[in-house]
C-alpha cells in the first residue's frame, strides 16, 4: 500500500502531498553538494525525506530542485515573492541575521525574553504599547555599540537633565526662531489642588514653517486680579528677552476680569500696548450661545430629560437589560444612552441625536412602568400614549426633542472654530455665517420638517405656544452672539482680505492694515508687495485643500522679497483663533501630574510640558538631531545641571 508522505507546499505556495512507495525512512535530505547549497543560499533548507525539495525559511515554501539544483535555488532567490519576503523579514525582525535554523536557535531565545521583559517593564511604569515599540526602534539607534549601551544611565539624573537642560534648550530654540517677529500671548487659569496655575503661550508666524504654537511658561499665583496677571506677563515677557512692542494679541477664555470690565486683563494690556487685539474664546461664545437660547425652552427641559435618562440606565443593569428587550422587539439595535458635558452645552448634539434614535422604545419602557415608578420630569415626555415618533404625529413634548435640528447651526461653526489649522481671518465669516443661519430661519418660521409636520396636526393654541419658544429660542441666540461678538466695528471683519479666499483688491489689503494700527508700515512699499501678491493668486486661490497658513507659507517661499508684507501677516497670523492650546496644556498637565505623581514640583511639570509641546521632533530624529551637537551635550554632560552643585560657591 502506498504511505503519504509529509504534506508540504509546492512552487506555487498551495498545498500539495508527496507519495511514497516504500516504508518512510530517515535521509540526509540534499545530495553530497547539499551543504555547500546551504553555505551559499542562507536561506534554504533540505526537505526530510525528500531529496527533489527544498524549503526557503522566509517564503515558507517548499520547491522542486531534482537535478538543477543551483540553479532551482537562483530561480527562486530572484523570484519576487522572495524578494517580498526577504525585505519584510528586513523591517521587522530584531535579529540581523537572516540564517534561522528550524529550531529555535539560542539568539531567538534571548530575543523572545527581551520582548517579554519589555512587555513586563511597560505595565510595571504604565507605558503605552506605542512607547514600547519607540523603545525598541530608539534602542538598536542608540544602542548599536554595546560599550554605549552598558554605560547608558538615566536614574537620578533624568530630572535635572528634564529641568536644567532640555526645557531651557526648548526655549532657546523658539526665542531664536522667533527673533523679532510677532507674537500673541494666550493664557488661562486652572486648579491643582490648592494652586492656581497659569500657563503662558505664544503663536507667531514663521516664513517657512508656517503657525508655531510654544509653551512659554507656566506660573503658580494665588492673586487672580487682572492688575495680577498683567504685570506677571510683562515681568515674563522682559525676563526671556521679548518686548512689549512685539505682542499682537491676548486671548484666553471668557471670563468677566479678562474682558468686558473697565479693569479687565484685556484694558490693562491695551494701556500699556494699544496696538493689541483682544480675543476672546469663541468656541465659549457658541456653547454659551445655545445654553442661554434654551432657556426659551424651560417647558420640556431636554437637557435635564437626558440626564435623567443617563442617571436612570448608567446605575442599574436590570433596567439596561429590560430596555434591551424592548429594543430587540422594535427590532433595534442596543446603543448606550449618552448624556452631555455640562460646560460644554453643544455636546448635547450626539446626545439627543442618540435619544431620537432611541425613543420609541424609551418611551414604551416608561410607559410600561407606570406615572408611579417613573421620575416626573420623565413622564412629562412620555405620558402621551401614543406609541414614539410616527411620520405624521408627534406629541408636544416630542417636537422639543427635536431641538437636535437646531443644534446643527452652531455644532457646524463649532467644528471649524476647532479644527487646528483655522486662522484669525477665517473667525468673522464662521461667525457671521452662524449669525446668518439663525436669522434665515427666523424670517423662515422654520423649526425643522418633523416639528413643521407637526404644528399642522397639534391643537392650533398648543402649536402657537411651540411656535413662539423656538421663535423666542432662534431670538434669544441672535442677541446673545451680537453682545458677545463685534460684527461692525471689530477688526477681525477686515482680517477677512488676509484669508485668500478670493480676490485681494488694493483696497481691502490697505483697510487692513490700518485697521491694525501697525506703527512704520511704508505703504508705498506694501503696494509693491500688493503687485507680487495679484501675480501669485490665482495659484494660492487654486489651493483650496491647503489652510491659509500653508498658502501664504507657498507664496513667500517663492516671493523673493516682500518684507513688508510679510511683516503684516506675521500679526494677523499670530493671533489666534482660539484658546485651545492653552486648554491642551491643561490636559497634559492633568494626566502628567496625577495623585500617584504627588510628589512632582512645579519646576518639573513646567519642563516635561515645554520638552513635550516645543519639540515636534520623534524620539529617532531628536536622537539624530542631538548625537553631533557638541555644545549641547557638553551642558548635559556638565555638573553644572545639578542644582546643588551651586549652593556653597
Amino acid at each position: 500500500m502506498a504511505a503519504f508522505g509529509k504534506r508540504g507546499l509546492d512552487a506555487r505556495g498551495t498545498e500539495s502531498a508527496t507519495i511514497s512507495l516504500a516504508p518512510a525512512k530517515k535521509t540526509k535530505g540534499f545530495c553530497s553538494s547539499g551543504k555547500a547549497l546551504e553555505q551559499n543560499y542562507k536561506w534554504v533548507r533540505s526537505v526530510t525525506n525528500a531529496d527533489a525539495l527544498a524549503k526557503c525559511v522566509f517564503c515558507k515554501i517548499t520547491f522542486p530542485i531534482k537535478g538543477a539544483e543551483e540553479k532551482a535555488l537562483k530561480r527562486h532567490q530572484m523570484s519576487e515573492r522572495h524578494q517580498q519576503s526577504l525585505q519584510l523579514q528586513e523591517q521587522n525582525s530584531f535579529i540581523p541575521e537572516c540564517a534561522q535554523t528550524h529550531s529555535p536557535s539560542r539568539q531567538s531565545f534571548k530575543v523572545t525574553a527581551a520582548e517579554v521583559t519589555s512587555v513586563y517593564h511597560g505595565m510595571k511604569h504604565n507605558h503605552s504599547r506605542m512607547s514600547l515599540d519607540c523603545d525598541s526602534r530608539l534602542a538598536q539607534v542608540m544602542s548599536s555599540d554595546l560599550a554605549i549601551a552598558t554605560k547608558v544611565r538615566c536614574g537620578a539624573k533624568a530630572d535635572n537633565i528634564m529641568m536644567n537642560v532640555l526645557a531651557p534648550y526648548s526655549e532657546e530654540l523658539f526665542l531664536q526662531d522667533l527673533g523679532s517677529s510677532y507674537f500673541s500671548i494666550s493664557s488661562d487659569a486652572s486648579n491643582k489642588g490648592n494652586k492656581k496655575m497659569f500657563p503662558l503661550v505664544l503663536q507667531y508666524f514663521h516664513r517657512s514653517d508656517g503657525i508655531q504654537q510654544k509653551l512659554l511658561d507656566i506660573y503658580e499665583d494665588h492673586n487672580e486680579s487682572a492688575e495680577s496677571v498683567v504685570t506677571k506677563i510683562k515681568d515674563i515677557l522682559l525676563q526671556k528677552g521679548l518686548q512689549l512692542q512685539q505682542v499682537s494679541s491676548y486671548s484666553a477664555d471668557n471670563a468677566s476680569f479678562t474682558y468686558w470690565k473697565h479693569h479687565s486683563i484685556s484694558k490693562h494690556l491695551q494701556t500699556e500696548m494699544p496696538h493689541i487685539i483682544p480675543v476672546n474664546n469663541l468656541c465659549h461664545v457658541l456653547h454659551n450661545c445655545g445654553k442661554d437660547a434654551n432657556k426659551t425652552l424651560a417647558k420640556y427641559d431636554v437637557e435635564m430629560l437626558v440626564l435623567k435618562l443617563h442617571s436612570e440606565f448608567s446605575s442599574s443593569n436590570e433596567d439596561v437589560a429590560h430596555l434591551k428587550d424592548v429594543l430587540a422587539f422594535l427590532d433595534q439595535d442596543w446603543k448606550e444612552i449618552l448624556h452631555n458635558v455640562f460646560t460644554r452645552w453643544l455636546t448635547l448634539l450626539p446626545t439627543v441625536s442618540r435619544l431620537v434614535e432611541c425613543w420609541p422604545a424609551i418611551k414604551s419602557y416608561f410607559i410600561s412602568q407606570g406615572p408611579e415608578e417613573c421620575h416626573p420630569l420623565i413622564w412629562k415626555f412620555v405620558e402621551d400614549e401614543e406609541d414614539g415618533f410616527s411620520e405624521h404625529n408627534i406629541s408636544e413634548a416630542e417636537c422639543y426633542i427635536h431641538l437636535h435640528y437646531i443644534l446643527p447651526i452652531f455644532h457646524e461653526s463649532l467644528m471649524k472654530l476647532e479644527s487646528s489649522t483655522i486662522t484669525a481671518p477665517e473667525l468673522y465669516a464662521v461667525m457671521q455665517g452662524v449669525r446668518g443661519e439663525l436669522q434665515n430661519r427666523l424670517d423662515d418660521q422654520y423649526f425643522g420638517a418633523k416639528v413643521a409636520s407637526a404644528l399642522r396636526l397639534l391643537p392650533q393654541h398648543v402649536g402657537q405656544q411651540v411656535s413662539q419658544d423656538f421663535t423666542a429660542f432662534y431670538s434669544r441666540a441672535i442677541s446673545y452672539l451680537q453682545s458677545w461678538f463685534d460684527f461692525n466695528s471689530s477688526p477681525l471683519k477686515s482680517m477677512q482680505v488676509f484669508s485668500l479666499q478670493e480676490t485681494v483688491t488694493w483696497d481691502k489689503l490697505c483697510t487692513a492694515t490700518e485697521a491694525l494700527n501697525l506703527k512704520d508700515v511704508d505703504m508705498d512699499a506694501l503696494y509693491s508687495d500688493y503687485l507680487a501678491l495679484r501675480t501669485a493668486l490665482p495659484i494660492l486661490l487654486n489651493m483650496t485643500e491647503a489652510s491659509v497658513a500653508d498658502r501664504w507659507v507657498n507664496f513667500f517661499s517663492n516671493a523673493e522679497d516682500c518684507s513688508t508684507l510679510y511683516r503684516v501677516v506675521q500679526f494677523v497670523l499670530s493671533i489666534p483663533a482660539t484658546n485651545s492650546y492653552v486648554e491642551q496644556v491643561f490636559s497634559l498637565m492633568a494626566t502628567s501630574w496625577t495623585n500617584q505623581r504627588d510628589e512632582m514640583v512645579l519646576p518639573l511639570i513646567k519642563a516635561e510640558l515645554q520638552v513635550k509641546l516645543n519639540f515636534n521632533l520623534s524620539c529617532e530624529q531628536f536622537h539624530a538631531f542631538v548625537k553631533d551637537n557638541q555644545k549641547f551635550l557638553e551642558v548635559a554632560k556638565s555638573s553644572d545641571k545639578y542644582p546643588f552643585k551651586h549652593k556653597y560657591v
